[in-house]
């Protein structure tokens, strides 16, 4: 895995060039560039599984299918979230590359600078150039689920409050956010009632270890008749006479297989690039929402997804040459 503002380049560069890919989550380091891979990927006709690899265990399966099978009623909100503690990462100054590093091409599209050993690996995700804060590395995972959950695509309004509330160092990203999707009512299946919109909320801090609901990052599907809760470590139904549950199961095996079969048999991807996209996405809008005015009306059948000044100028970045993105139409 590389750091996320090499996945767009790296993905599009192997399409092109007759090759399959995993990519690693979150898929892009902003909303353009995951339209841009998509069409690179319809162009080629090349496979590309996306590295939510949640979408290929048991347990989170049967999850959503216990979820979507009506015995909790109807849910109308997931919550997702992680709470750990996390260690400030201080301040530290210029140093030299690290023996056998490639600095210039680590950079890649990212502003060109000195070596900073807190902007290296792992420290990376906490600052804007190269990651996408704790949204991104933990939030993308689990957002994804409740997504899934839902069945839900693109909000119309994400909202977001929080900021560096615990950590008085170097990194840029928040500490501490909080952010509120809400996606548009859609019609229900079985009797054609307009249904009540639906929401996902988002919540990180990473200076606590005490996990909501006792677990340190997990989802929580709230339904009118109870409450399952699922982590990697399983899932509990709470608030029903009964109390199914399931124990956890491998992620990233099957996942690799399920890629594996999907280039030799044409099997279905579990997380294909537009799942993915859409998932990496509610990360992107949320960090957009919190770097922003803190509300967001979204349209996604708007080139800029509805977005003006300030928060349609994240949808995408400056690439330093010569590591701009090729050319190629997003309407593919």
């Amino acid at each position: 895995a590389t750091p996320d503002h090499w996945h767009a380049l790296m993905t599009i560069l192997a399409c092109q060039a007759g090759k399959d890919v995993y990519v690693e989550k979150p898929v892009s380091h902003n909303l353009r560039e995951g339209e841009l891979m998509i069409a690179a990927a319809n162009q080629s006709g090349r496979i590309v599984q996306c590295g939510l690899q949640q979408r290929s265990s048991e347990h989170f399966r049967s999850a959503i299918e216990y979820v979507r099978s009506g015995k909790l009623g109807q849910v109308h909100l997931a919550k997702a979230w992680s709470v750990n503690r996390r260690k400030p990462i201080g301040s530290k100054s210029s140093a030299p590359v690290p023996d056998g590093v490639n600095y210039d091409l680590w950079l890649g599209p990212a502003p060109e600078r000195e070596f900073q050993p807190n902007r290296f690996h792992h420290n990376w995700n906490w600052f804007w150039d190269y990651g996408s804060g704790e949204l991104g590395n933990w939030g993308v995972h689990m957002l994804d689920v409740a997504r899934w959950g839902l069945n839900v695509e693109w909000p119309e309004i994400v909202t977001a409050n929080g900021g560096k509330h615990a950590f008085h160092d170097e990194q840029e990203t928040p500490d501490t956010l909080f952010v509120n999707y809400q996606f548009p009512a859609i019609e229900r299946s079985r009797n054609h009632q307009p249904a009540a919109p639906k929401s996902i909320v988002w919540e990180h801090r990473l200076w606590t270890n005490h996990g909501i609901e006792g677990r340190s990052t997990a989802v929580a599907f709230y339904g009118e008749r109870g409450t399952l809760i699922l982590d990697r470590g399983g899932w509990k139904v709470y608030g029903t006479r009964e109390a199914p549950s399931a124990q956890p199961g491998d992620q990233l095996k099957p996942h690799l297989l399920n890629f594996l079969q999907a280039i030799k048999t044409g099997a279905p991807l579990h997380c294909d690039l537009a799942t993915g996209h859409l998932s990496s996405g509610l990360c992107h809008l949320g960090n957009i929402a919190h770097r922003t005015t803190g509300h967001l009306q979204i349209d996604p059948r708007d080139a800029n997804f509805g977005l003006k000044g300030d928060a349609a100028k994240l949808l995408t970045r400056e690439y330093r040459s010569p590591w701009e993105l090729p050319a190629i139409s997003s309407e593919s």
